[in-house]
Order: C-alpha cells, then sequence, then structure tokens
C-alpha cells in the first residue's frame, strides 16, 4: 500500500529539523509535576513522573533529544539539567514563574548542542525585564549543558505572551512577541547562523490597553502554521467595558506577517489557555470561570460564523493551561492531582472522548500551568515521516517513516532532485542551494 504525503524542504540548507515529536516527549511542569510520553509495551496514555526538581506557577519548557531522552527544562528563571540539578550558569534568568509563557526552549537550526531560551516577564514583576534569551551549549559539563549566554534583552515591551512555530521551509522558526498594551507583533527569525537581529513588525487586531491584565495570557500557532490565536486575562468578566474575548490572526509562515484579526467572544467568556486540534481545524480555550472548555472551528471566515459554532465542554475544576501532546491528544490542567485529556480533538463536540481525571499525577499538580513547545507542522498519524539534516549544514538528510497501517508495506521515495529510494529510512544528499524540493512518500 503507497500513500504520497507531500513534504516541502527549503533547502538554503541550514539547518536541522526533528518533525517528530520525540523532542517533546518529557513534560516537567506545575509543583513537580511531569509527564514521560516514551511509551512503551502496552502503555496508551503518558506515565506521571516523579523526579522534577521545578516549582512554579505557570510557565515553563521541556526539551528532549531526538529520542526523546530528556536533556533540560525551565520555569524561566531556573534551567535543570537532565539529573535534575541547577545547570552551570542556569540561574537568575529574567523569566517570571507567574507568566503564562514564562520560559521557551527553542534549538538552533543547524546545531545539535545550541539551544535558545526565550523568557518574558510577568505581570507581577512590572514586565519591566522585556523579553529576554539565553542560550544553553549541551556539548558543555559532559553532556549536562551550561548556560552559555544568559538574559539578553530582545525586546523591552512584553507581555506574557510568546511562541514560536515552524517556517514554512519546514527548517527555520519564528519566534513571536507581542508589545504591551499594544496591537504590535513582532515575528524573529531564527536560522542555522542563530537568532536574527530584526523582527518582522505587524499591527493587526485590537490595541490591548484597558487593562493591565490585558497582558497576560497565551499565544499559539495552529498546527498548519497558517493561524495565531491571542487570549487574555482579566480578573472580571468585563474590564472598562469590554468582555473579555480572543483574537484570532491570519499568521504568513514564510513572511511573519500576522493580520486580518478577528475578536471572537461568548457570553461569560472568562478565557485563558488555547490549543489547536492536530488537523487545525478546531480551537480549544478554557474558561476557569465558568468551569469549561470552549470548542470553535477557527478556520471559519466570519466572527458570527465561528461564534455560532462554540460548544461548551463542562469541566468539574477550572481548568487553566492546556496543550497539544506528541499522541496528537489535548492535554488540560487545572490545580489538581490529575490531568485531564481530550482523546480526540478533530472530532466536533462533544464528542471529544474527554477525561478530566485520566492521569493521576499525585502526590504533584500541574497547577496552572502549560508547558510550551514549538508548534510543529501537523502529520498524518497513519503514515507519515520526518526529517533531520545530519550534522551541520551541509546537505546531509536523514529521512525516517513510521506508519500503523496493516500488511507489507513498500516504501517509495522520491527525493524531487531526480533521485528516489525504496529504502524506508534513507539518508539523501541534496545540492546546497535555494531550491524547492517537493519530497515524498
Amino acid at each position: 500500500m503507497k500513500k504520497r504525503l507531500p513534504l516541502l524542504l527549503f533547502l538554503i540548507v541550514s539547518s536541522t529539523l526533528f518533525i517528530n515529536a520525540q523532542q517533546n516527549n518529557i513534560w516537567y511542569l506545575g509543583r513537580q509535576a511531569g509527564l514521560d510520553f516514551n511509551l512503551t509495551g502496552s502503555q496508551t496514555v503518558p506515565v506521571a513522573l516523579q523526579n522534577s526538581a521545578m516549582i512554579t506557577d505557570e510557565g515553563c519548557s521541556t526539551i528532549s533529544d531526538a529520542t526523546g531522552s530528556l536533556l533540560f527544562y525551565t520555569n524561566g528563571v531556573t534551567v535543570y539539567n537532565k539529573a535534575h540539578s541547577i545547570m552551570v550558569n542556569g540561574d537568575a534568568l529574567a523569566g517570571h514563574p507567574s507568566a503564562c509563557q514564562s520560559g521557551l526552549i527553542v534549538q538552533q537550526p543547524g546545531s545539535d548542542n545550541l539551544f535558545y531560551i526565550f523568557t518574558t516577564d510577568g505581570i507581577e514583576g512590572n514586565f519591566t525585564k522585556g523579553y529576554n534569551y539565553s542560550i544553553v551549549d549541551m556539548n558543555m559539563q559532559g553532556g549536562n549543558g551550561e548556560v552559555i549566554v544568559k538574559n539578553q534583552l530582545l525586546w523591552q515591551s512584553c507581555t506574557e505572551r510568546v511562541t514560536a512555530v515552524r517556517h514554512s521551509n519546514g527548517v527555520d522558526v519564528w519566534l513571536i512577541t507581542n508589545d504591551n498594551n499594544s496591537n504590535i507583533f513582532r515575528s524573529w527569525l531564527i536560522t542555522c547562523s542563530g537568532l536574527q537581529p530584526t523582527a518582522v513588525v505587524s499591527t493587526a487586531g485590537i490595541i490591548l490597553n484597558y487593562s493591565v491584565l490585558t497582558n497576560t495570557g497565551y499565544m499559539k500557532v495552529s498546527p498548519d502554521g497558517k493561524q495565531l490565536c491571542q487570549t487574555h486575562f482579566p480578573l472580571e468578566e468585563v474590564i472598562g467595558g469590554v468582555s473579555n474575548f480572543i483574537q484570532l490572526f491570519d499568521f504568513d509562515n514564510t513572511t511573519g506577517q500576522i493580520s486580518n484579526g478577528k475578536s471572537v467572544t461568548t457570553p461569560n467568556s472568562l478565557y485563558i489557555g488555547c490549543e489547536y486540534s492536530p488537523d487545525s481545524r478546531f480551537l480549544y480555550i478554557t474558561r476557569p470561570g465558568a468551569r469549561k472548555i470552549d470548542q470553535i472551528e477557527a478556520k471559519l471566515t466570519t466572527v458570527a460564523a465561528i461564534e455560532a459554532s462554540v460548544v461548551s465542554i463542562p469541566t468539574v475544576g477550572n481548568p487553566f493551561g492546556i496543550q497539544l501532546g506528541p499522541d496528537e491528544k489535548i492535554y488540560v490542567f487545572k490545580q489538581s492531582l490529575t490531568v485531564g485529556v481530550i482523546n480526540s480533538p478533530n472530532v466536533k463536540a462533544p464528542n471529544v472522548s474527554f477525561n478530566e481525571t485520566q492521569i493521576s499525577t499525585a502526590p504533584h499538580t500541574a497547577y496552572l500551568s502549560s508547558p510550551s513547545f514549538i508548534n510543529d507542522v501537523a502529520y498524518d498519524a497513519s503514515n507519515t515521516f520526518n526529517y533531520s539534516l545530519v550534522g551541520t549544514c551541509n546537505g546531509e538528510v536523514q529521512f525516517n517513516s513510521f506508519t500503523s497501517m496493516p500488511g507489507t508495506i513498500t516504501w517509495d521515495w522520491d527525493f524531487g532532485d531526480g533521485t528516489t529510494s525504496a529504502l524506508q529510512n534513507p539518508v539523501h544528499t541534496f545540492v546546497p542551494d535555494d531550491k524547492l524540493y517537493n519530497v515524498t512518500l
């Protein structure tokens, strides 16, 4: 059985990409809670971890290697290595543990050992520290890593929101920040040569300046890289005569431009966490005050149609953080000893198989936390492949294919440059140039 899956490789041959989600297979979050998605045998849900050294109220990020083995994790203030000790020079980063997206780890394209940690200040810190970055070198300290660059100011004006998504070339990364009390967004490109110093600036949507609380909340990009969601979290249903709402934007993952803002609200909507379904059709937004999770069809063309599509999923606890897992299920966090799971997020609600207490993290809690990762392109779980550059930026690419299809499988690769392969996991060398290669399996 053969199925063709288009994947675009824009090889300025300059970076490393692991479209497989194994780099996101370990999560540490909240009050020493953790989840392990490296499933074995008959396991069907992630295993709760009990070895975390981190305590955080909200923002955090974890990174693993290409096999799913832990490298390090952070709450935006302290960096913990794989031995769960504070990494050398890994203290006093410029994030804030109560910022919704306090820390975000991004591997530098083209490097096996360099990782950026992007941090943002929180409302409790009056946003004075701004957006900063630090760099971890995993070749240091015998493979335990060391923070070699620390608290470099990226941009002074900040909110609690920061996110990242893969460039349309499948290689580079866009980091997206949001100015304080503003509708200005900045998209920063990270390439094989590192973080580029000049951002792509966009002005879109409503100026959120009617309360300092509008600078809290989350940003997420849909897995297909085409839409950005922004939430904010006033502590009251209405502040300054403006009801709480989310904003949806078109995102161009080729240029980094953000445009076409839409404000979406429903009655008594106290929105905070947000996450897209793997197929990018649905958006899930948590409503901790109402004890609900709203599902909306985010890609509909009009605000009226989007608002009419809302279906609420009731919860017992107050849902807060929400995150898509490497198993294509969505995980819901709250101030309890359990984690909720939306098992079928690509399905129209209410038939999403939501289990609010599916995983126990006792004696630890995720609290208000939700881990931050790069939102990578979506893939078909039944038959898919990933790729990564071998070594540095020399054009040699390792392809790995996966399938859940039954029966005898034959492999038919077309690398888009006149060459093919019948291997399951071939290695192919592309000529370093600026051509666009359409690779199919």
